[in-house]
């Protein structure tokens, strides 16, 4: 009786599943992860157009495709209307990627995924507080990904231990399974060495973000370098980890000042308005099966 099954994750078994379920003729339903991958050379989407009879975006679409649908899935999978940000947030968090083994599966964004490329991850790190102040080293947080995803997923690999075990580091690091959207109520400035979710989470609740990611791996296509140019003319993302530090040090006391420019808040919605659709999923959701189940 099984019509439709809805998938976010290309790893072997769903994969497996997938092909399974197209020979009984069950329809398959790509829900993008809360991440956006399309700006990069090298990603998935044809993987997932040739596999997939929909794919239901975060938000962005295509006048060329049918099988992409705008989804709003992001907003689905975090209840922003749930969070009420402090009128005084306090917290600086630095949030790092988790360097993995291998990748979940080629792309080109996995950008701390293997040996060699998480060591030049983990030298970013250093770079970054190697340059801050005495203020940041002292009152910046350091949050992980969920070691427990690493470990599941993609084989942590625990180059970044020696970063980690840094004494003048150690008494800074939170909790790695706590998730950074939990936090962000009483973030004062997010910092993140990689685009990714926390990134799109600090742009979609307003949180003053700081963005810099291995540029050896994140190749960008043309057509979309504008988003990163303009975000890098404002300064959200930032060119090197040194030059990162440089402006932390600089908007750390009072990153709201900088955040709420005009210039800034334009960029920021440009993007979201491109990119993330805040329709209900479920609406989505319910219109595509019931036009497909005739």
């Amino acid at each position: 009786k099984l019509k439709f099954i809805l998938n976010e994750n290309l790893d072997e078994d769903n994969l497996l599943l997938n092909a399974v379920s197209s020979q009984k003729k069950i329809k398959n339903f790509y829900v993008e992860h809360n991440f956006l991958h399309h700006f990069f050379i090298g990603n998935y989407l044809d993987l997932i157009l040739e596999n997939f009879d929909k794919y239901i975006t975060n938000g962005w679409g295509s006048k060329t495709n049918k099988k992409i649908i705008k989804g709003g899935t992001l907003s689905h999978v975090f209840d922003f209307s749930s969070l009420k940000k402090s009128s005084n947030p306090k917290n600086i968090y630095f949030l790092c990627g988790l360097p993995a083994s291998r990748y979940p599966f080629t792309a080109s964004f996995y950008s701390d995924c293997g040996y060699k490329k998480s060591i030049s991850t983990v030298n970013n790190f250093e770079k970054f507080f190697l340059n801050l102040n005495s203020y940041n080293k002292k009152n910046i947080f350091i949050k992980r990904h969920p070691e427990s995803y690493g470990k599941i997923i993609s084989e942590y690999n625990g180059v970044d231990q020696s970063f980690l075990n840094n004494k003048n580091l150690k008494k800074n690091i939170i909790n790695t399974d706590d998730k950074f959207f939990n936090l962000l109520e009483n973030t004062r400035l997010a910092i993140t060495a990689y685009y990714g979710t926390t990134f799109l989470q600090a742009i979609m609740f307003n949180v003053p973000v700081v963005l810099f990611y291995n540029r050896n791996s994140c190749y960008l296509k043309k057509s979309y370098k504008k988003y990163f140019e303009n975000f890098s003319k404002v300064g959200i993302i930032q060119k090197s980890p040194k030059d990162a530090a440089i402006f932390v040090n600089k908007i750390s006391k009072n990153p709201e000042i900088w955040w709420r420019q005009e210039k800034v808040q334009k960029v920021r919605k440009k993007f979201l308005d491109e990119n993330i659709n805040n329709v209900k999923f479920n609406d989505v959701l319910y219109k595509l099966t019931k036009s497909l189940s005739h």
